[in-house]
C-alpha cells in the first residue's frame, strides 16, 4: 500500500498529539515495509514550518526542535518532485475542490499515484472527503498484511 502522507501526520512522529499512536503506528509499518510513503517536496517546508510555530510558541525547546527536524530529514520518505506542471495541475484543483493549492498538491500527487492521502488535518479531511481517496490517521489500524 502507499500513502501520499501530508505534513500533520510528519509533526504527529515528533510531537505528541491526538493520534500519534496512529502515525507511530504509520511509521512503523513504512520502516518495516509493509507501507510505502510518498509526499511532495514541500512536506518539507510544511513540516518545518510546524515545528518553527511549537518553538515560537515556547511549547518545543530549539535544541530539540532542530533534532527532529534531523531526524525527519533520515526518514527516507519517497518525495516528488514540484515543477510548473505539478503547481499548475494543483492550481487548477485547488480551484475546483476549494482548497489550498499546497493541499491540491498532495490530491494531484495521490491521483497520479492512483492511491491515498493520510492527513490528520480535520478541515481538509472533512472537505476531501467525499470528493478523493483520503484516510484521516485516527482511522489508521496498520496494514501488517500488506507486502
Amino acid at each position: 500500500m502507499i500513502y501520499v502522507v501530508d505534513a500533520s501526520v510528519g509533526v504527529k512522529w515528533f510531537i505528541e498529539e491526538d493520534y500519534s499512536e496512529n502515525a507511530d503506528k504509520l511509521l512503523e509499518d513504512f520502516v518495516d515495509g509493509r507501507v510505502d510513503l510518498v509526499a511532495p517536496k514541500s512536506f518539507m517546508q510544511e513540516f518545518c514550518n510546524a515545528i518553527r510555530k511549537y518553538v515560537v510558541k515556547s511549547l518545543l525547546d530549539r535544541n530539540l526542535a532542530d533534532k527532529h527536524v534531523e531526524k525527519m530529514a533520515e526518514i527516507p520518505i519517497d518525495y516528488v518532485d514540484i515543477d510548473w506542471d505539478l503547481v499548475k495541475e494543483s492550481y487548477a484543483k485547488a480551484l475546483e475542490l476549494s482548497i489550498t493549492v499546497y493541499d491540491a498538491i498532495y490530491v494531484v500527487v495521490a491521483d497520479k499515484l492512483k492511491t491515498t492521502i493520510i492527513t490528520s488535518d480535520d478541515r481538509l479531511y472533512n472537505q476531501l472527503k467525499d470528493k478523493v481517496r483520503i484516510l484521516h490517521i485516527r482511522d489508521y489500524r496498520g496494514n501488517s498484511n500488506q507486502k
